[in-house]
């Protein structure tokens, strides 16, 4: 199934919604070639072994061969929808505890607000997202896939 119908079969409602995009998520990190690799093992925020919260604003973590730690935030939102540093401002401070050493923002929108200054004294930022059109498949349907590269440049905290 085409990753743009699955995402259309999500319950509107936005918290289950986005519980169901953080386990399409987890999904993708244990079996797509590029991060399975990559990864020794992948959680959700509420299996991690070393979660200190409920909810602490990370969706998931993983863990790569080597011991090093990803935060990953997935938000599901409308693919016109523009992220705002709100939207990640409780991300961004949970996740810039000690242990962690990349932050991985999975969204399905490729559009941000306006940038500010970049702050130096955060965590690489790695960033993928998912579901914004990409293509046009036959008969003039919009083709989804995964683009990479969005905030490489840019920290999530430039997000106004």
């Amino acid at each position: 199934m085409p990753l743009a119908d699955l995402l259309q079969q999500l319950d509107p409602r936005p918290d289950i919604r986005g519980r169901q995009v953080e386990r399409i998520c987890k999904w993708y990190l244990q079996s797509a070639p590029e991060y399975r690799s990559k990864f020794r093992r992948v959680w959700l925020w509420s299996e991690w072994p070393g979660a200190w919260a409920p909810d602490a604003g990370i969706d998931l973590v993983a863990e790569q061969h080597d011991g090093g730690l990803w935060a990953i935030q997935a938000k599901a939102y409308d693919s016109n929808y523009a992220i705002k540093k709100a939207d990640v401002d409780s991300f961004l401070a949970e996740s810039s505890r000690t242990g962690f050493t990349y932050r991985l923002l999975i969204a399905t929108t490729d559009r941000r607000s306006p940038q500010r200054q970049e702050p130096r004294s955060q965590p690489r930022l790695v960033s993928a997202l998912w579901a914004r059109p990409t293509h046009q498949q036959p008969g003039g349907a919009p083709g989804y896939g995964v683009a990479t590269g969005w905030l490489r440049k840019r920290s999530l905290t430039d997000l106004q």
